[in-house]
C-alpha cells in the first residue's frame, strides 16, 4: 500500500463502504467519516497492530446521500485523509 495506510474498497461507493487499513503502528486508530461540510457522519475507534490489514465497514453507507465525503485517519502519530464519492 506504499505510504498510504488507508484506501477505499471501491470509490465511488454505493450501498457498501469498506476501507482497507494497513496499520502503520501499534496502538489506537480513529477513522472518521465526514461530509463535504466537515460534519461527522460516523467514526470508528480501533486497536491496531503494525503491518496488520483491517477491513473497516461503515454500516450507515446506504443511508448516506449522494455526494462527496472524506475519511480521516489518525493514530496519534500518522494522519491521512481520503476523498470518497457516494453514487
Amino acid at each position: 500500500m506504499g505510504d498510504k495506510w488507508l484506501r477505499p474498497y471501491h470509490n465511488p461507493f454505493g450501498n457498501t463502504l469498506t476501507l482497507i487499513l494497513k496499520a502503520p503502528i501499534d496502538g489506537q486508530a480513529i477513522i472518521q467519516l465526514v461530509d463535504i461540510d466537515g460534519r461527522l457522519v460516523d467514526a470508528k475507534t480501533m486497536n491496531i497492530v503494525n503491518g496488520t490489514i483491517y477491513f473497516i465497514d461503515f454500516m450507515n453507507a446506504p443511508r448516506l446521500q449522494k455526494g462527496a465525503y472524506f475519511a480521516r485517519y489518525t493514530d496519534g502519530k500518522n494522519k491521512q485523509t481520503i476523498k470518497l464519492i457516494k453514487q
